[in-house]
């Protein structure tokens, strides 16, 4: 593939090894490189932000679980669920009651 300034969405979609239709659900809900749209209503994606998304989720595949469109992980909370804590071995009783609300079981 040839280099140049300006990519479509199919052209956008193989550079980033992605499909159109991931690329047109970022899109949708606000997610995804920055996009710019012609009076013509063309999309079309920078080549400059097509390398930092590519760069942040090479980077972000090495070490997190689950990545964001953005190339950000997504944010997880410090602990495992009750139904995660209780397959690993933990009794029911063992386990924290809910934020102020007392647990009966």
């Amino acid at each position: 593939m040839q280099e140049h300034t300006f990519y479509s969405p199919k052209e956008a979609a193989a550079y980033l090894g992605l499909s159109t239709i991931s690329l047109s659900m970022w899109r949708t809900h606000g997610e995804g490189p920055p996009y710019f749209k012609s009076p013509t209503g063309r999309v079309v994606y920078h080549i400059r932000d097509l390398k930092a998304l590519k760069a942040k989720r090479e980077k972000a595949k090495q070490n997190p679980r689950h990545i964001r469109p953005n190339g950000e992980p997504t944010k997880r909370k410090g602990h495992a669920s009750y139904a995660t804590r209780l397959r690993n071995g933990e009794r029911w009783e063992d386990l924290p009651a809910v934020a102020g609300k007392k647990r009966e079981g």
